[in-house]
């Protein structure tokens, strides 16, 4: 019973407008998927373009963490 306060972008994709609305809906901030988006990029406040990875079910979470880099 709590409120949603971070928006997930319909398929990672944004734009300015896009950007604005989440903020007024009241929104903390919002993430997108990491290579989408046509190659948009907004950075001027970072807590509403977080980036965020699609993994699918099947996907081995070792395999994610080599390709992605994370861990040694």
């Amino acid at each position: 019973n709590k409120p949603a306060c971070v928006f997930a972008y319909p398929f990672g994709r944004y734009n300015d407008a896009v950007i604005a609305m989440v903020k007024g809906a009241g929104f903390e901030g919002a993430v997108t998927v990491n290579g989408l988006n046509d190659g948009y990029l907004f950075r001027r406040d970072q807590s509403y373009t977080l980036i965020r990875y699609a993994i699918e079910g099947g996907d081995n979470l070792q395999e994610i963490a080599r390709v992605k880099g994370f861990g040694s």
